[in-house]
């Protein structure tokens, strides 16, 4: 861009309006611009140049006083103090910004809180100290017992115990029929197999006499 920039083609240029420009160079983050005979601005490359470091600056949320001690360097033409300076500044900004976002995560928490004890308790004509419009919400087992929701527990029953029925054990006796068909009590005598007859299978003991 050639030199001798009037003031509305710098604002064009950088973004920032013609009135922060003046304001710039009254407090000194520009210098002072040399003047046409009839009084208005005349900037060149450099102004712009300057303009585009502030505006990063800016971004990095860096402050008007801050910038000023930025320029400063940049007047020196070196990169590496004016690196150094913003390091500083960027490590600063990081810190407060998670103290910040710490903030916000405990604001949003009492914001949840209200929410919620707003919707809990309302009162019949003016405001308590339970809605939650006037004071510090309470917690729920402070609240006045017709206020408190019903809460519907479901009726739990005991499971039914479906136990399966004693296996009927008797004897078969070695010496009687070997055909199955002769069951009696069981006991302990000699010669004797204990036969375990299940409820649920097909074949039943006869009964004893």
């Amino acid at each position: 861009m050639s030199i001798g920039l009037k003031i509305k083609e710098v604002a064009d240029a950088s973004g920032f309006t013609s009135a922060t420009l003046r304001y710039y160079e009254q407090i000194g983050l520009l210098p002072e611009v040399s003047r046409t005979p009839a009084g208005y601005r005349i900037y060149d490359q450099r102004t712009l140049d300057r303009l585009a470091f502030i505006a990063r600056a800016k971004q990095l949320g860096c402050s008007l006083d801050e910038i000023t001690g930025l320029t400063t360097a940049w007047d020196g033409g070196q990169c590496g103090p004016i690196q150094d300076q913003l390091r500083q500044l960027v490590a600063g900004k990081i810190a407060t910004a998670q103290h910040q976002l710490e903030e916000l995560a405990i604001f949003a928490t009492e914001l949840q809180q209200a929410a919620t004890a707003l919707e809990r308790h309302r009162p019949e004509g003016a405001c308590d100290t339970h809605c939650g419009c006037v004071s510090v919400p309470t917690r729920h087992d402070r609240l006045p017992p017709r206020s408190r929701p019903s809460v519907c527990r479901p009726n739990r029953r005991r499971p039914v115990s479906r136990r399966s029925p004693a296996p009927c054990r008797q004897r078969r006796s070695t010496a009687g029929s070997r055909n199955g068909n002769s069951c009696s009590p069981m006991s302990n005598g000699a010669n004797q197999s204990i036969v375990e007859c299940d409820a649920y299978s097909l074949r039943r003991c006869p009964p004893t006499n």
